[in-house]
Parts: structure tokens; C-alpha cells; sequence
């Protein structure tokens, strides 16, 4: 079951030329078989539009992850960035925790997940 604490305290940096550096929400999702399908339209067509109305998050991306230990189901990184943690933490307030409340509601067990927050690393 997806239960994602949207509360996260982060220190987001800037490298040496002051150039921001982003940080990317990850969240790693597992999707039963039996639900795969309509959960992948539902993250398409409603969850990821709905996460970037705000403007808060930005650059979404949606990848498979290969499998690996798992017998049945696919797993999933979706992916946005934003600017620092206090701009994640309004969304998460705002709308992440009503997309999480929705994504269970709709797929209860079926789908389990877990949040990442990354930082980029400046490759200059």
C-alpha cells in the first residue's frame, strides 16, 4: 500500500558557480498484474497532470524499472524536479497527499510504493 510521508526536511545546495541545484521527488511504485494496465493509464492521465498543475514540480518522467527479485508485477520510478524543499513541501501539502489519498483509494493494496528525494550533482 502506497503510504508516502509528504513531510520531508532536506538542505538543498548550490554548487561553486551558484548554479541551483535541483532536486528530483522520486517515487518508486510496484504494480500488481491484475491492476497494471489502469494503473498505468491512471499515473499517465491523471497523476502525473495533476502533480505539475500547481507549477511546483516540474520535468516529469516515468520509467520501468527491470525486473529483479520480483515474481509478478512491475515496478516503477516516476520522477519530478523542483527547486528546493520548501517548494516540494507546499506541493506534498497541497496536492501530494490528495494523489496519494486517490491513488489508494483507487488501487488500494494493489499498489505499493516508497518516496526518494535525490539531489543532482553538478557535473562541471
Amino acid at each position: 500500500m502506497l503510504k508516502a510521508n509528504y513531510l520531508i526536511i532536506f538542505v538543498c545546495s548550490i554548487d561553486k558557480s551558484y548554479r541551483i541545484i535541483m532536486l528530483i521527488f522520486n517515487t518508486t511504485l510496484h504494480i500488481e498484474d491484475t491492476v497494471h494496465d489502469e494503473c498505468l493509464i491512471f499515473l499517465k492521465t491523471f497523476y502525473i497532470p495533476k502533480a505539475l498543475e500547481s507549477g511546483l514540480l516540474s520535468q516529469p518522467s516515468l520509467a520501468k524499472i527491470e525486473r529483479q527479485h520480483e515474481e509478478s508485477g512491475v515496478s516503477y520510478a516516476m520522477q519530478f524536479k523542483t527547486e528546493d524543499i520548501d517548494i516540494l513541501n507546499k506541493w506534498a501539502g497541497e496536492t501530494g497527499e490528495g494523489l496519494s489519498a486517490e491513488l489508494n483509494k483507487r488501487f488500494g493494496t494493489t499498489v505499493g510504493g516508497f518516496v526518494t528525494l535525490l539531489e543532482e550533482v553538478s557535473l562541471i
